[in-house]
Parts: C-alpha cells; structure tokens; sequence
C-alpha cells in the first residue's frame, strides 16, 4: 500500500494522480491521500519524503513563500520517524524499491510526502 502525504493545497496535477490510481489498481494496492504527515508515517516500512512547491495553485513568489510559512510543521523530525516501523527504510533510491519489492513483497507500505525544509 502507498500513501500519499501533503500539505493541504499542494496537491499534485489531476493527470499525475489519476496515472497513480490507474497504476495502483493494476498492480492490486491501495493508494490513500492524506495531509497528516504523521498518519502516513504511523507503521511505514519505507519513507520517501520530497518537497514540491503549490504550482497547481500559484506560482507567485510571494504565495508560495507565504503558503511554505504556513506550513513550517511539515519537515521530517525524529519524532515523525518514530511512527515508521522499526526496519524503516528512508531515501531509498528508485532502482532500490525493485529489490525491496523482490525481498518483502507485497507487506511494505510506502508514505510519500511532501515535505519543506531540511
């Protein structure tokens, strides 16, 4: 199962997320959206946190910078880690999850986010 974590409002392209649902359904997993970075987090087996900018909502300077400040919470701490599992697996590159795949099956569950900051 894949989730997907962002703040509220930096929602990604229509056609990006319908090519993501359409994927998950033909490879039988779940694809869930929420703008809790801890709810994605809680039991993860592998984390994958990426910063975008709200280009579906605005690309003026002033807006984006002014929707990052409101959401300063969104940065990945310690204590968010602590939610995963134990085993967690972080920052893993892309020709990684194969292997990963090979070795655990369908029992990960991936928390993507949209994180701020490092």
């Amino acid at each position: 199962d894949v989730t997907l974590a962002y703040p509220e409002g930096y929602q990604l392209m229509p056609e990006v997320m319908d090519a993501a649902y359409k994927n998950a359904e033909e490879a039988d997993v779940t694809l869930t959206t929420t703008h809790s970075m801890e709810e994605a987090f809680e039991d993860a087996d592998f984390l994958y946190p990426k910063s975008w900018g709200p280009i579906m909502v605005t690309e003026e300077e002033a807006e984006v910078e002014a929707m990052a400040a409101k959401n300063e919470s969104w940065r990945v701490t310690p204590s968010k880690m602590a939610l995963a599992k134990k085993h967690v697996y972080g920052d893993v590159e892309v020709h990684q999850c194969q292997q990963l795949f090979e070795d655990f099956g369908s029992v990960l569950r991936f928390a993507v986010t949209g994180v701020f900051g490092g």
